[in-house]
């Protein structure tokens, strides 16, 4: 069941139930699409694509609701790359944030500081561009503007899968950066520990509620 209240924030989704249903896809992950006894798998499913929708969810859930919300959607303009974030906050035609969804930074590791710098770099030059985005399911077009003060935010979902100093330094030094947010939703364990049940993983996790909340306040400043 939906809703709860954590750092004073009212909530439809809490962080915790957000990091239960995390934990629920990276099970579900090892399975089978399709169950028959003689099937097993070895690498697991990729889960990115369902946890963009699942944070999706958590926005639309606890925002206002006369924004929409787009997931893995492409806009593009002219003179300019055509951008894939993973998660734009549409409100009246103009893309107010974008979200960029990370399970974890041991995928980048060692060039994870260059990776903010390069966005923060880039995202000024979309401020007050328009651009066109196409409808997934009816191909639809729409004409949508950039924010003039869009930033480029980046969701952590667990501090793991890195040396844990590595991870603060990363940290550390995008924090600096005047046009990139990032935030880290969970720490201690990592979502895909095996030889846990999920209840005790989720009770051995630290859940980030400061980092949830900062994520909706944020978010709504421009709503």
């Amino acid at each position: 069941m939906l809703g709860g209240v954590m750092g004073g924030y009212i909530h439809n989704m809490t962080g915790e139930q957000f990091m239960e249903k995390v934990i629920q896809l990276y099970v579900e992950a090892r399975k089978p699409s399709f169950y028959h006894p003689k099937i097993r798998r070895g690498r697991s499913h990729s889960i990115p694509s369902k946890v963009e929708d699942l944070f999706a969810a958590y926005l639309a859930y606890n925002l206002v609701e006369d924004v929409d919300i787009y997931v893995d959607q492409g806009v593009t303009s002219q003179g300019l790359k055509t951008l894939y974030p993973d998660i734009i906050i549409l409100q009246s035609g103009v893309i107010k944030q974008i979200f960029d969804i990370k399970m974890d930074l041991g995928w980048k590791r060692d060039s994870f500081v260059d990776f903010c710098e390069k966005n923060d770099e880039q995202i000024v030059q979309f401020r007050g561009v328009v651009g066109r985005i196409k409808d997934g399911v009816s191909k639809e077009i729409t004409e949508v503007k950039y924010a003039d003060d869009l930033k480029y935010r980046i969701v952590i979902i667990n501090s793991g899968n890195i040396n844990r100093n590595q991870f603060e330094e990363n940290i550390s030094q995008a924090s600096h950066l005047e046009n990139v947010d990032v935030y880290v939703l969970s720490e201690n364990k990592h979502p895909n520990e095996y030889g846990i049940s999920s209840n005790e993983l989720l009770a051995e996790m630290k859940i980030r509620d400061d980092e949830f909340d900062r994520i909706l306040v944020d978010a709504s400043k421009t709503l």
